[in-house]
Formats: C-alpha cells, sequence, structure tokens
C-alpha cells in the first residue's frame, strides 16, 4: 500500500488542472469575445468540409452496400443501417456545434 505522501504529487497536479479549468473560462468571459472569432471561423470551414466529405463517403457506403447485396444475393441490413446512423452523425454533429457555439455566445452577453 502507498504512503499518504506519495500522492502527494499526483494531487497537485489534480489541484493545478482544476483551478485552470475554473478560471480560465472566467476570465475569457470577463474579456472581449473579439479573440474567439479566427478560432469560430476557422471550426466552421474545417466543419463545412467534414460534413461534405462525410456526406460523400456516407453516400459511396449505401452504394457499396449496395452492390456487395447485390453480388451476395442478400442484403445486410446492420451495413446498412449503420451507414445511414453514421449518415445522421455527419449531419446532425455540426448541428450541435453551432448550437453550442450561439448558447456561448447568448450566455457570454
Amino acid at each position: 500500500m502507498r504512503k499518504p505522501t506519495e500522492y502527494l504529487p499526483s494531487l497537485i497536479v489534480l489541484v493545478a488542472v482544476a483551478f485552470v479549468t475554473f478560471v480560465a473560462p472566467q476570465l475569457a468571459l470577463a474579456a472581449d469575445d473579439s479573440w474567439v472569432e479566427p478560432g469560430v471561423e476557422a471550426a466552421s470551414n474545417i466543419e463545412a468540409g467534414l460534413v461534405t466529405l462525410g456526406a460523400v463517403l456516407v453516400g459511396i457506403g449505401v452504394i457499396v452496400a449496395g452492390i456487395i447485396a447485390t453480388l451476395k444475393g442478400q442484403m445486410d441490413w446492420q451495413r446498412l443501417a449503420m451507414c445511414i446512423v453514421g449518415g445522421i452523425c455527419i449531419m446532425a454533429g455540426p448541428a450541435i456545434i453551432r448550437g453550442l457555439i450561439n448558447l456561448s455566445k447568448s450566455m457570454g452577453t
């Protein structure tokens, strides 16, 4: 069994991380939020690109599932369902991100 003093470095790190995660957002909210705009704009560009790429990949996945079903003579419903669920996640994820960004903006003002 370890001595209580052996946990001290881990405890110090944990307290420091907790302090930074608590104080940093408070300082960011107190400051002007114009410093966030480049990051939000970059995230929006990345989001748009990933959604476009993801939509193409889901479409290709559905086509491949259809080709495999044709060649095998039976449909793999689980694979098709996973393609559809993946497409829903690809389309819903960015909407959730935009909603959280708008929520944080409204809470900051």
